[in-house]
């Protein structure tokens, strides 16, 4: 996977010591992105000449007074590592973004993600880029303006695995209920992420933080797949002493298929129902199938949607 590269965030006044802890953030972010899958981002030509904090990029290379080794030595390896340079014609210039209608700051990096329906990913030694997404419009050469979001990563959070995932080229091609669990491999680096075993090692002390660590985590799965949560059927469900967590294929082609949160078992597991709520099997979190066997004992009420 490659992101690009918000070309404006690296135009950034001041004295390059000034933006360190934005940098290191920054460094920090990539890391977190290359346990998801990210290999390089993609930068516009002539990156290395932008001027960060007064200092050409390109002049980091050979030792001087602005900088110290180690400091050096961290913006070396980060465009070393992670950014490359875009190919000639990679980047479409057609494809723009702008906050304003009369596109005076459009940029085509935003337009080319936008595109692609990916974040941009930006440096933020301005609070102007601290932000979770752009809004504005997107153009496709002289095509007409049409409303658009960019998502923006510029720290690592827990929602960024779910900021990477381009739902249109994913779940939208799925059928919920055959494949609801079509996003294993993301899924499998956020469990490794955050060092979940299949069947864990060491025994939850008391029910309730058992419960607690499925729902935290089961959730992110299923975003990750396209599901949402679905607070009315979720409460609609519950009952003394049952708890009740209920996402529906908000992402998919078809809205109207609903999945469970099963809390009964140390690893990840989930039960699929029907656009009646009527229960079809029950799944682990990369979806295979454990139960195959519909049981009317785990239908849910699905009414008042």
């Amino acid at each position: 996977m490659e992101l690009y590269l918000n070309e404006r965030s690296l135009v950034c006044p001041g004295r390059l010591g000034a933006h360190w802890e934005a940098i290191t953030r920054f460094c920090n972010l990539v890391d977190a992105l290359k346990s998801f899958g990210l290999t390089k981002i993609v930068c516009p030509a002539g990156y290395k000449h932008c001027a960060l904090g007064g200092v050409k990029l390109a002049a980091c290379y050979p030792p001087s007074e602005v900088l110290t080794a180690d400091r050096r030595n961290e913006l070396i390896t980060l465009m070393d590592s992670s950014f490359r340079e875009a190919r000639e014609g990679e980047l479409d210039a057609s494809l723009v973004f702008s906050e304003d209608s009369e596109f005076q700051n459009a940029s085509f990096t935003l337009g080319n993600a936008c595109a692609t329906d990916l974040p941009v990913v930006s440096l933020a030694c301005d609070s102007s880029f601290e932000v979770d997404e752009w809004h504005g419009l997107f153009r496709r050469g002289e095509g007409k303006p049409m409303k658009a979001v960019v998502r923006n990563l510029y720290q690592k959070t827990e929602e960024m695995p779910v900021s990477l995932i381009s739902f249109p080229l994913g779940a939208r091609k799925k059928s919920a209920q055959a494949e609801p669990m079509w996003n294993v491999e993301m899924a499998g680096c956020y469990l490794s992420n955050v060092g979940h075993l299949p069947q864990r090692s060491v025994s939850f002390k008391t029910v309730e933080e058992k419960q607690a660590y499925l729902i935290r985590h089961a959730t992110m799965i299923a975003r990750l797949n396209g599901w949402e949560y679905h607070p009315t059927i979720s409460t609609l469900n519950r009952k003394k002493g049952v708890l009740r967590y209920i996402f529906y294929s908000a992402r998919f082609r078809q809205k109207d298929t609903y999945l469970s949160i099963d809390l009964e078992h140390e690893d990840i597991r989930f039960e699929l129902c029907d656009y009646d709520g009527c229960h079809l099997k029950e799944i682990r979190w990369d979806g295979t199938v454990t139960d195959n066997n519909p049981k009317s004992n785990h239908n849910i009420i699905v009414h008042g949607k």
